[in-house]
């Protein structure tokens, strides 16, 4: 039980900071500014690791949400030292 709820939280943190870089870029390419679509893809973000915790019923997988905007802000920190 114990290896199934890591799992899920690891997936839970990494798939909503995923969802939410994408969004971001794709929303920072074609249609708003960056600082806009930072707020818009960390929103995206809480709301991917919101339904994935609601949808398999686990309280201990929003802590999964706090996470996955840490990673979310690493990959947004790491694109733009890339991009200068």
């Amino acid at each position: 039980m114990f290896l199934t709820t890591l799992y899920l939280f690891v997936l839970s943190a990494f798939v909503s900071s995923i969802g939410g870089f994408v969004f971001y870029k794709l929303s920072y390419k074609f249609l708003f500014p960056r600082t806009l679509s930072c707020i818009l893809g960390g929103i995206a973000s809480l709301l991917l690791s919101f339904s994935v915790a609601l949808m398999f019923g686990m309280v201990s997988l929003f802590y999964g949400l706090i996470i996955g905007l840490t990673i979310y802000f690493f990959f947004i920190v790491l694109s733009r030292k890339e991009s200068e």
